[in-house]
């Protein structure tokens, strides 16, 4: 439940993206649909965008129910299929679930490599699945559940302007390292350190192989 003493929030719907967007006060939320989160705090901030996406379940009074979803800038845009972090991990999550795979963490990555068809990449650790034939079917259902939760995403597949996802397998405990070089980098500790389950920057891909 929204904490409306602690600080005065706006809402912008996600589904608005149009240079002055709607602003709704949590009362005007309607329940599942996602939106961007804007404080004014008692401590000086004045209408900041945080950067979170969060869900509107149900009212308790006027206060709306809430889930966080994913930070705002993790939304794959390669040809505007908009898949965002929460469909990717919630299809990723699923399709694990059915094949009796014990997922640790995963991310997503949109390439465009060129001349060729852009896509996303997906990368998993080799012990997560280390049988070649339950990767593919793996990557197959991850595939389909995207499309069916995105629409958009299967119409830019559809029309042939974006290629089907490619899973890569990194080395086991590859995550943990790169968490930790990350965490190290930063000079933070574990406790500030979040995975990413979708990343715009390939460059990713040169720290884990």
């Amino acid at each position: 439940v929204l904490a409306i003493n602690s600080a005065y929030y706006e809402f912008i719907p996600v589904a608005d993206d149009s240079d002055q967007p709607t602003v709704l006060e949590a009362h005007e939320l309607q329940p599942g649909s996602d939106y961007h989160l804007v404080m004014t705090t008692f401590s000086g901030y004045f209408r900041f965008r945080i950067g979170d996406v969060v869900r509107c379940h149900r009212h308790i009074g006027q206060a709306p129910v809430l889930e966080f979803l994913q930070k705002g800038d993790r939304c794959g845009d390669l040809e505007g299929e908009k898949v965002t972090e929460h469909q990717f991990l919630t299809a990723a999550s699923n399709a694990a679930l059915q094949r009796g795979i014990r997922l640790g963490p995963v991310t997503a990555i949109p390439i465009r490599p060129g001349s060729e068809l852009p896509y996303y990449r997906i990368l998993v650790e080799h012990g997560d699945v280390p049988d070649v034939d339950t990767a593919r079917q793996f990557l197959e259902d991850v595939d389909e559940r995207l499309r069916t939760s995105n629409f958009l995403d299967k119409a830019r597949r559809r029309e042939k302007v974006l290629g089907p996802p490619v899973l890569s397998r990194i080395p086991t405990g590859g995550w943990s390292l790169y968490a930790q070089s990350v965490i190290e980098q930063r000079g933070t500790g574990e406790a500030q350190y979040k995975h990413a389950a979708l990343v715009q920057d390939p460059g990713i891909l040169n720290h884990l192989q």
